[in-house]
């Protein structure tokens, strides 16, 4: 008998922790239980790396790199040295 299907938001608003979740799944002794759970937790952790690099675009894309932030604080430091100077 297969557990009843649940919204993926109702699962992750449970109080419990993930680990606890995914547990009797893992050890469930139907492999094809275990296999499937643990395809999931594959499919989940895609999505979310999909995600992060997603948001790392957009702050690329809208703040730049990190040679930019380096030349930017560098201009900027120079010009206040340049301004004390005046």
């Amino acid at each position: 008998m297969t557990p009843p299907l649940i919204s993926p938001r109702a699962f992750w608003t449970k109080k419990t922790a993930p680990a606890i979740r995914f547990r009797k799944g893992i050890e469930s002794p139907d492999p094809a239980i275990a296999a499937n759970v643990i395809l999931g937790l594959v499919k989940l952790t895609s999505y979310l790396l999909d995600r992060q690099l997603q948001s790392l675009e957009k702050a690329f894309i809208e703040q730049g790199g990190l040679r930019e932030a380096m030349t930017r604080a560098r201009l900027t430091h120079r010009a206040k040295q340049l301004n004390r100077l005046k």
